[in-house]
């Protein structure tokens, strides 16, 4: 299956977005004994991206909820709790899958990113979804 046809447009602009030197560029690589096609400056992680942002960005807004506004740096030392939590209380480890069933609110993202920073692979449930089950 190669999917849906796609215009020239598109086609122009991928080469361009993933050309060499371009931030997205892509690579050839062997994942899981397979031959793929990579983004060459891709983050090692979500877990790695995240602590960058909130070093590069810690006094900017990152969350605005309602009338809550959350800088990145708190939203970096909220979440390290909530980790905490989720470790010393669950047992929560790398590599454990945690569904996080919630509307989308500070605490879901939050949740989010503590599991990524124990290195735990969120599940997102959309909420909504559990009403029609």
């Amino acid at each position: 299956c190669n999917g849906p046809a796609r215009s020239i447009y598109t086609l122009v602009v991928d080469a361009i977005l993933t050309a060499p030197g371009m931030p997205h560029e892509l690579e050839t690589r062997i994942v899981d004994g397979r031959v793929q096609r990579v983004y060459k400056n891709a983050w090692p992680s979500l877990r790695a991206f995240w602590l960058w942002a909130c070093g590069e960005h810690r006094h900017k807004e990152y969350i605005v909820y309602e009338n809550s506004r959350v800088t990145y740096s708190d939203a970096l030392t909220r979440s390290a709790k909530i980790a905490g939590l989720l470790q010393d209380t669950y047992g929560i480890a790398k590599g454990d899958v945690v569904s996080i069933i919630s509307r989308n609110t500070c605490d879901y993202l939050l949740t989010f990113w503590a599991l990524h920073l124990l290195g735990a692979v969120p599940a997102l449930v959309n909420a909504s979804v559990i009403h029609s089950l």
